[in-house]
């Protein structure tokens, strides 16, 4: 009964803002709207009735074609973190690549840079809803964590990336403001200049999972002149070399499915934010594991055109 009547507590503090609850989150509120259709912030609240709040805005996969936001792992995933103590801010963006052909991986990279950038500004403004409405939903405005699957977790990635350059969509948010952690579960960074530069500060503390033989977003790279969509193996250097915090937990013979496998590595991100995130450790660690006796899924043997 105590843990039911704090929940409802935590929900109430969110005020008039909230509409109809979804199933899974505890509630459910537009942030955005293109052309009449609203974008929506699923919420999960944990059930403790601390004052402040360290908030996970998690990103879904779907190739930037799907809306998965609702989806039986991805709830599960954020109610377990919300059962862990934090505030998870479900956030839904513009599928830029919905309906898209692929015709070749060249003709892939101009409308793959436009979903990105597309799904960055959603989430850019997903995070100044919360900075905005920080008190009603008991979060700590230092304490917001960006984490995500597949192309959530490209969106995750490149918005911390966007955020370190100061690039125009990333100036909604105020200039003093960075991500607290960043968390990619087979995620990448596009760039149109090379190798990853973050030129005004560094890169929030990261955590990458990624599978070696990923054959979706590529565990190393792609690149086309200076073009480079730059996977979890490249960006780790990049990271090692400038001394930044990350960590990096490579999946031998594994492919796409570690993107599914969010609850799966609970733990390591638990860990991850507990000791990188909130006491600021600044390790640099590299893991590979490998597990014969896993499981593999459909999306371990995939390629892009499972997909496009």
């Amino acid at each position: 009964m105590k843990k039911l009547f704090i929940s409802f507590v935590l929900i109430l503090a969110a005020g008039s803002l909230m509409s109809a609850q979804p199933q899974g989150a505890d509630c459910s509120v537009p942030f955005a709207s293109y052309d009449g259709t609203d974008l929506e912030l699923d919420i999960y609240f944990p059930t403790d009735n601390n004052a402040r709040h360290w908030c996970i805005i998690y990103s879904y996969g779907g190739g930037f074609i799907n809306d998965n936001q609702r989806t039986g792992s991805n709830v599960r995933f954020c109610r377990q973190l919300a059962d862990s103590g934090y505030v998870v801010v479900a956030s839904t963006y513009r599928l830029g690549l919905k309906g898209v052909k692929m015709k070749s991986k060249l003709g892939m990279v101009k409308p793959m840079s436009e979903a990105i950038n597309m799904a960055c500004e959603d989430v850019f403004k997903a995070t100044a809803y919360v900075l905005e409405n920080a008190s009603r939903l008991r979060i700590r405005p230092d304490g917001i964590i960006l984490c995500g699957s597949s192309a959530g977790a490209i969106t995750s990635l490149q918005c911390d990336y966007e955020l370190c350059n100061r690039t125009p969509i990333s100036r909604i948010l105020p200039e003093d403001f960075h991500y607290a952690g960043i968390i990619s579960f087979a995620g990448a960074v596009f760039s149109r200049e090379g190798k990853c530069d973050y030129r005004f500060h560094e890169p929030a503390p990261t955590l990458m999972l990624h599978g070696m033989a990923d054959k979706i977003v590529n565990y190393d790279k792609t690149a086309f002149f200076r073009m480079r969509l730059s996977g979890s193996n490249d960006l780790q250097k990049r990271f090692a070399k400038f001394g930044w915090s990350h960590e990096i937990i490579r999946f031998v013979d594994e492919g796409h499915g570690v993107a599914g496998r969010m609850s799966d590595n609970l733990e390591d991100v638990l860990w991850f934010i507990e000791n990188m995130v909130k006491k600021g450790s600044r390790f640099q660690i590299d893991k590979t594991v490998n597990d014969r006796d896993r499981v593999r899924s459909k999306w371990d043997s995939a390629g892009l055109d499972a997909l496009y």
